[in-house]
C-alpha cells in the first residue's frame, strides 16, 4: 500500500506530464511522456543528482530553438538547475562547458555557473 506522501508525489508527477504533453501538443509533437518513461530516470543526466518529482525538469538535448523536436529520443529528465543553467544550449555543448569549468579554479567556476543560472548566455 502507498503512502499518501507516495501518492501526492505521484500526483504531482502526473500533473506536470499533463503539463509537459500539453506544450508538445501545442508545438505538435506526437511523443507523450508516461509515468513509466519518467521513472527511468533516476539521476540528472547533467550534474548526476538524485533526481526526485520536486526537482524533475523536461530537457530537450537539442532545443527546440536549435531544430530540436519533441521526440523520446532528443527529450530526457534533468534537475531544474541544470535545465536553467544549460539555456538553449545543446547538451553536448552544456557538456563541454561544464568540462570545461572543472578545469578552473572553483571561484571562478561558480562565477560562471551562477551568471549560467541567472540567464547569462555568450555570443
Amino acid at each position: 500500500m502507498k503512502s499518501r506522501e507516495q501518492k501526492n508525489t505521484e500526483k504531482n508527477l502526473r500533473r506536470k506530464i499533463s503539463n509537459w504533453n500539453s506544450k508538445i501538443k501545442k508545438r505538435g509533437g506526437s511523443f507523450r511522456v508516461s509515468l513509466e518513461w519518467c521513472k527511468q530516470f533516476t539521476v540528472c543526466s547533467y550534474c548526476k543528482a538524485k533526481l526526485d518529482i520536486s526537482i524533475y525538469s523536461l530537457d530537450h538535448k537539442i532545443p527546440i530553438s536549435k531544430g530540436g523536436k519533441d521526440e523520446e529520443s532528443n527529450l530526457h529528465l534533468v534537475c531544474n538547475k541544470c535545465n536553467r543553467a544549460k539555456g538553449s544550449l545543446a547538451d553536448i555543448e552544456f557538456l563541454a562547458l561544464m568540462i570545461f569549468l572543472d578545469t578552473m579554479k572553483p571561484e571562478s567556476k561558480w562565477l560562471i555557473y551562477r551568471k549560467l543560472l541567472l540567464g547569462w548566455r555568450a555570443g
